[in-house]
């Protein structure tokens, strides 16, 4: 069994806004996507706007296809837009549009962030989710940590995988759905 592991990867806007686009599904939880909301919501309200344009009812029209031009916007560019202001909010707090991301896995776990640094115990882990590219360690409060599968420079992820599970025999590993 290794002494320890490292986990590195440059963190980029594009890896965040691809993070925001794909987030980590929870287990047994069906989650309705909010852009089927916007989607059913741009439609009556082009419904209405018709509607109001076809009864002479034009300031009615308008407002309702104002208000499905909002809903439309919404599905295709809300989201980008949220996560482009939080990573603006994170490169302005490391002082830099890019940083580096190292979590090393020995006697605990030490994740730094660019200038910034935490530890954590094994036991503060509940979940290892195995997605396409990367892993995430779920922390007993909801958080996760994301590895990218191809930062471990001289382990492999089974072997990784096999050392968490040593290191914390309780953590459930399961497969993105």
């Amino acid at each position: 069994m290794r002494a320890s592991i490292e986990n590195r990867y440059k963190m980029t806007r594009d890896v965040y806004l691809d993070w925001v686009k794909h987030p980590i599904p929870e287990r047994g939880k069906k989650r309705i996507s909010t852009n089927f909301i916007w989607v059913g919501f741009s439609v009556i309200a082009l419904y209405l706007s018709l509607k109001g344009f076809t009864d002479g009812e034009y300031v009615v029209a308008a407002c309702f296809f104002l208000l499905a031009l909002i809903s439309i916007f919404s599905v295709f560019f809300m989201t980008r837009f949220a996560g482009l202001r939080e990573f603006r909010k994170m490169a302005k707090f490391q002082g830099a549009d890019e940083w580096e991301r190292v979590i090393r896995f020995s006697d605990e776990v030490t994740f730094q962030d660019g200038g910034s640094k935490s530890r954590f115990s094994y036991d503060m882990f509940t979940e290892l989710v195995k997605t396409g590219d990367y892993l995430a360690l779920r922390l007993n409060r909801g958080l996760y940590l994301r590895l990218w599968k191809n930062g471990f420079k001289y382990c492999p992820v089974p072997e990784f995988i096999e050392f968490i599970k040593h290191k914390n025999p309780n953590i459930k590993v399961r497969e993105a759905q």
